[in-house]
């Protein structure tokens, strides 16, 4: 009898035991999903940052922030590519390069060029 009540009571133990861990399985998926969610948001708002210092875009940060999250959450691998690209930009390139594309000749006679190209790379 005391064999029976024993395996009465190791089979409740291991079947508590079983839902503790799926309860626990559960709650960790929950904290790691949030926690990507936390990760691509802060990137998201580094990247945006970037962007805007660099004059790649003129968006508020508040909209680019939000369309980088989509842009990671729909391709990872995109937004890496983006990240990279970023990187790989000078200071104010954006700015810079349109002010090549400006026609101002007073500009390109006053740094020695002929074309705005050539005042850019000049001056």
């Amino acid at each position: 009898m005391l064999d029976k009540f024993a395996s009465n009571k190791i089979a409740s133990v291991l079947e508590d035991a079983a839902n503790t861990i799926r309860v626990v399985a559960a709650e960790r998926d929950e904290a790691v999903s949030k926690l990507a969610a936390i990760e691509i948001e802060r990137r998201s708002e580094k990247l945006a940052k970037a962007m805007l210092d660099k004059g790649v875009t003129e968006d508020s940060s508040r909209d680019l922030v939000d369309s980088l999250v989509k842009k990671a959450q729909v391709s990872m691998g995109d937004f890496e590519d983006l990240e990279r690209s970023v990187a790989l930009i000078g200071p104010e390139m954006g700015r810079k390069l349109g002010q090549v594309g400006s026609t101002n000749d007073h500009v390109s006679n006053a740094q020695g060029g002929t074309s705005p190209l050539e005042s850019y790379l000049l001056g």
